[in-house]
């Protein structure tokens, strides 16, 4: 009753847990139902194939399968592509869509280029049949209707706004690093996050004020020395720190690592407070440690780092 137009599957178990009787007599099932699946399959009372698009925008989707479903007018509309389908229902007012593999970030941005359009920017939806099939559509394009304001979805849209702008993103830092990522993923963990981030400070040569950071450095690479870290760092509250990596860094992205050689990673701040002191101690007493971790943060918020 919830979902009446979605496909409901009734498993063996299911099957077994109801009770029938005749008569006040309990009717067990007697057969073998360990194979059985009962698919309860509702039929649209529209269906046909179409090509998609939005005004004033590039994006479209061609050979669509569109269904409609309902009683006396249409409560629910349905658009089946080969890498998406997504669904509005005007009885709860919302918008749900899902995707299916997709194999590169080319795929990628037309795929969620279309649904950013239709969801942040559009006001309307054309569709264009290409097969009328056994519906009584015509088979001339006409328009469908649709206000954002309609659809208080604020957590699909963000979500829709991440993925495209992270999308547009990854299309180019394979351009500029000249690599291909082949295996990547949208939900992604702080490293990641962290590593986009980095790629893209290289590519648009700014300055970026950060309010921490987790730095990796070699005990080797210590300047001033070993020494000298200990009584400035460690045990003073605040310092002028400058970090230096002059020998590249290597950054590792899904199934790539990219070496960014030509421009040194510098991280900087006149007030900078290692947080984790405590850590660094128990990390030095290791004589086998042959680097450290430090976790920085700014006093008055001026950490920054940039490439140079």
């Amino acid at each position: 009753m919830q979902n009446p137009f979605q496909v409901i599957e009734v498993s063996s178990q299911d099957i077994r847990s109801i009770k029938s009787s005749y008569k006040n007599i309990e009717l067990p099932f007697n057969h073998d139902l360990r194979m059985v699946l009962i698919k309860l399959i509702p039929l649209p009372n529209t269906r046909f194939k179409a090509d998609l698009s939005i005004p004033y925008e590039d994006f479209y989707l061609d050979d669509v399968l569109c269904e409609g479903y309902g009683k006396d007018a249409v409560q629910l509309l349905r658009f089946t592509h080969s890498k998406i389908k997504f669904e509005f229902d005007f009885i709860k007012n919302k918008f749900t869509f899902s995707t299916q593999e997709i194999k590169s970030l080319k795929q990628a941005y037309l795929i969620f280029g279309f649904i950013h359009s239709l969801i942040i920017n559009a006001s309307e939806l054309i569709i264009m049949p290409t097969n009328i099939m056994d519906s009584n559509v015509k088979e001339e394009e006409f328009s469908l209707p649709f206000g954002v304001e309609k659809y208080k979805e604020t957590e699909i849209k963000k979500d829709i706004d991440y993925i495209f702008n992270l999308v547009k993103d990854l299309i180019s830092i394979e351009k500029f690093y000249r690599v291909r990522f082949k295996k990547f993923y949208f939900n992604l963990d702080k490293n990641q996050y962290d590593a986009i981030q980095l790629l893209l400070l290289r590519m648009n040569g700014e300055k970026e004020t950060v309010k921490g950071l987790k730095v990796n450095m070699g005990i080797s690479d210590l300047i001033s020395g070993l020494d000298n870290f200990k009584e400035n760092v460690l045990n003073s509250d605040v310092n002028p720190v400058s970090i230096v990596y002059s020998k590249g860094i290597h950054i590792p992205l899904f199934d790539e690592v990219i070496h960014i050689e030509d421009k040194k990673l510098t991280i900087s701040g006149p007030d900078v407070i290692v947080t984790n002191k405590t850590e660094l101690n128990r990390q030095l007493k290791k004589s086998t440690k042959k680097s450290l971790t430090l976790r920085l943060a700014s006093k008055t918020k001026q950490l920054v780092r940039y490439f140079d």
